[in-house]
């Protein structure tokens, strides 16, 4: 059975630790820290929590920025540096390295020729 957070689908019998981390956003680490704030074991899952807990833990994760909402704010930087005509928004526009990173020998990937 899956339960739907933040637009991702969240297997219910899988544990909470570990089912946060599909959204994006969230790592292990914001995970652990979730699951400490409600004191929640690291096994425990999702349909064993309470419902006050349950809603909680949504109201938690609509208050701060995870999801489709950062990843759209991640585009929007990017697309403001290339407006902007910056180095680094050249570098985004033409699929090059950012971060100083030489393109001669490495950076196959990055250029996709």
């Amino acid at each position: 059975m899956y339960v739907v957070i933040l637009g991702i689908k969240i297997n219910s019998h899988q544990s909470l630790y570990k089912s946060l981390t599909k959204i994006y956003g969230i790592g292990e680490l914001q995970s652990y820290e979730i699951c400490n704030f409600f004191g929640i074991s690291k096994l425990c899952t999702y349909f064993f929590l309470t419902n006050k807990k349950k809603k909680k833990l949504r109201s938690l994760l609509k208050k701060t920025v995870f999801g489709t909402q950062l990843f759209q704010k991640k585009i929007e930087a990017i697309n403001s540096l290339k407006g902007l005509k910056t180095y680094r928004g050249f570098r985004h526009k033409k699929k090059l390295p950012v971060r100083g990173q030489r393109t001669r020998s490495n950076a196959r990937t990055c250029r996709k020729i």
